[in-house]
C-alpha cells in the first residue's frame, strides 16, 4: 500500500538563472500569415469540461506542474550553518492535492517558502511548468498559519491587495472588484466586503486569507497549516470549503499539516518528511491522477484505520526511533 520514495543523491546543481513566467498568452505570435488561398475548415477543439476527461487532458495531467530537484537549504546560525532540509525531490501534478506531514523542525515551512520563491535555497531548483522559480510568481499563491490581514483595510481591500503585488499584471479596478467578489463567494463569505479584520472570527479571517490567494487564480497553491489555529468544528468546515474552492479554481495544492486525519481527509497523496536534516522519507498514494477536483469529498479517517496506523507508526519512528511498534500502534495522534 505504500512505498519508499526514491531519493536521488548526487552533485547539487548550481542556483538557477532567473526566469519570467508568462502571465498572458500573446496570441499574435500564433496567427498564421495572411493567405488568399481558401483554407479547409477544421473542427474546433472543445475545452475540457469538469468531470470529463480525454486522452489529451490525461496526458497533460500526467506531466508534473511543479518539479523540485535536489533542493537543499542551510540557515546561518552565528558562524555556523544549520542544514534545514537536503536533497528534496518532489513532483506535483495539475490539480493534485498533496499533504506534507512531518515533526516540528523538519523544514516543512522552509520548504514551502523556497518553493514559493520567498526564500532562496542553498542549492537545487524549483520549476513551475518548466520555468525556474526564484522569486514570488503571480501563478503561485500562499496561505500562512495566520491570516496576515492588513488591519487598516476592509475585506475587499485585503483581497484586491493580492492583485497589486509585484509582477501581477495590471487590471482595471472594476475587474479587481469582480474577482474579489467571486473569490469571497468561493469561500462562503458574501456580505462582509466592508468589514475590517478585527470584526471577523478566526475562521472568517482564514477564509479571507484563502480568498486573497485564490483571487490571483494561481496554478499552484501552497498552504502552511492554514487551519491549525481553528477549533475542530471550524476546521472541518474549512476543509470542506477548501475542496469546493479548488474545484472552482483548479490549482494544484501542496499543504503542510501536522494532523494525520486532515491529511487522510483531504490528500490525494501524503508525503512524510524526516528530520535532521529534513528529507522526504515516504509517501502514500490515496488517489491516482488524472484527478477531477469536482469529484472530491472529505474522507472519513476512521474508515482508513490500517493506513492511519501505518502513517502514525512511521511518524512516531521519525520523532523517536526507539519507540517500539507495539507502543506506537497504541498511541492516538
Amino acid at each position: 500500500m505504500s512505498e519508499l520514495l526514491p531519493v536521488t543523491v548526487g552533485r547539487s546543481p548550481d542556483l538557477w538563472e532567473s526566469g519570467e513566467l508568462p502571465d498572458r498568452l500573446n496570441t499574435s505570435i500564433l496567427r498564421s500569415p495572411p493567405s488568399t488561398a481558401p483554407q479547409p475548415t477544421a473542427p474546433q477543439p472543445t475545452a475540457p469540461q469538469p468531470g470529463v476527461t480525454n486522452a489529451a487532458a490525461d496526458r497533460e495531467t500526467d506531466r508534473p506542474l511543479l518539479t523540485v530537484r535536489g533542493l537543499t537549504h542551510h540557515y546561518p546560525v552565528g558562524r555556523d550553518r544549520v542544514l534545514a532540509f537536503a536533497q528534496i525531490n518532489l513532483d506535483l501534478r495539475p490539480r493534485e492535492l498533496v499533504c506534507l506531514l512531518g515533526p516540528s523542525g523538519c523544514g516543512k515551512s522552509s520548504l514551502l517558502l523556497a518553493i514559493a520563491g520567498l526564500q532562496r535555497a542553498t542549492a537545487g531548483e524549483v520549476r513551475l511548468k518548466g520555468q525556474p522559480i526564484q522569486e514570488p510568481q503571480p501563478s503561485v499563491g500562499m496561505v500562512f498559519q495566520g491570516s496576515a490581514l492588513l488591519p487598516w483595510l476592509t475585506v475587499t481591500q485585503n483581497i484586491t491587495w493580492g492583485l497589486k503585488l509585484r509582477r501581477m499584471p495590471a487590471i482595471a479596478k472594476a475587474v479587481a472588484r469582480s474577482r474579489a467578489a467571486e473569490a469571497l463567494a468561493s469561500v462562503g463569505l458574501g456580505g462582509v466586503e466592508r468589514a475590517y479584520p478585527h470584526q471577523l472570527s478566526g475562521g472568517m479571517a482564514q477564509r479571507v486569507a484563502l480568498a486573497r490567494a485564490l483571487v490571483r487564480q494561481p496554478e499552484l497553491l501552497l498552504l502552511d497549516e492554514p487551519f491549525s489555529a481553528l477549533d475542530a468544528i471550524t476546521r472541518r468546515s474549512m476543509q470542506a470549503l477548501l475542496l469546493q474552492a479548488i474545484a472552482r479554481y483548479p490549482a494544484a495544492v501542496l499543504m503542510v499539516t501536522h494532523d494525520i486525519d486532515e491529511a487522510l481527509a483531504l490528500g490525494d497523496r501524503v508525503v512524510l518528511m524526516d528530520r535532521n536534516p529534513g528529507r522526504i522519507r515516504r509517501q502514500w498514494i490515496l488517489r491516482s491522477p488524472p484527478i477531477d477536483p469536482n469529484d472530491r469529498s472529505l474522507r472519513d479517517p476512521a474508515a482508513q484505520g490500517a493506513l492511519r496506523r501505518e502513517i502514525l507508526e512511521e511518524l512516531l519512528t521519525v520523532i523517536d526511533p526507539v519507540v517500539p511498534p507495539s507502543i506506537a500502534g497504541g498511541v492516538q495522534p
